[in-house]
């Protein structure tokens, strides 16, 4: 279920921390991470970059997932 398409009702849950969502964030940015290198100059020029600290939480250290050649 989309939450940006599912209006809201009395007694609705939702769920935004489980293991699940988690496995799945984590190969979400595994896919990003395919066209983004971890060491990206201009995210490390900036010393700020919410992908790489998104990566960090998630405990991505190498790609499972190799780019199409």
């Amino acid at each position: 279920m989309t939450a940006c398409t599912t209006p809201v009702l009395d007694g609705i849950v939702v769920t935004t921390r489980s293991e699940k969502l988690f496995r799945m964030r984590r190969e979400i940015l595994q896919l990003i991470l395919v066209s983004h290198p971890l060491d990206c100059p201009m995210c490390d020029e900036g010393g700020e970059c919410r992908l790489q600290d998104l990566v960090y939480e998630h405990g991505i250290e190498e790609l499972n997932i190799r780019p199409f050649v």
